[in-house]
């Protein structure tokens, strides 16, 4: 079983395993789409690049910068975006914060109505 690196399908290589007797079968395309990992690389590169200057005279604390742009809310949303199983599970700060607000609402609108009977 190979992936589509382009060095996979070079003809000589098939021939090569297909004399031992094995059959060659070929993963699925490659889709960065699929993988958050390249968005999250996208990122730490951006970074870089707007802080190309820097680099020169402080490159550790770039990296380390460029790292730490890459954070949970925007590792949720990645995750989601790319249907990981799970990813609608986690709450970004912004949602916890609308739920906590929803439940407090609902625990007054309770406690209104015990008042009143």
């Amino acid at each position: 079983m190979l992936d589509n690196a382009s060095t996979h399908m070079s003809r000589r290589v098939v021939d090569m395993i297909e004399r031992t007797g094995a059959k060659v079968l070929y993963t699925a395309p490659f889709s960065p789409d699929l993988n958050p990992i390249e968005n999250f690389f996208s990122v730490y590169k951006s970074f870089l690049k707007k802080h190309n200057d820097e680099m020169i005279e402080n490159w550790e604390d770039v990296h380390l910068q460029a790292l730490a742009s890459v954070d949970r809310e925007i590792g949720i949303k990645y995750y989601r975006r790319c249907g990981i199983p799970g990813s609608k599970k986690m709450r970004t700060k912004e949602e916890t914060t609308s739920l906590n607000n929803e439940v407090a609402i609902f625990i007054i609108i309770i406690l209104i109505i015990q008042s009143l009977n």
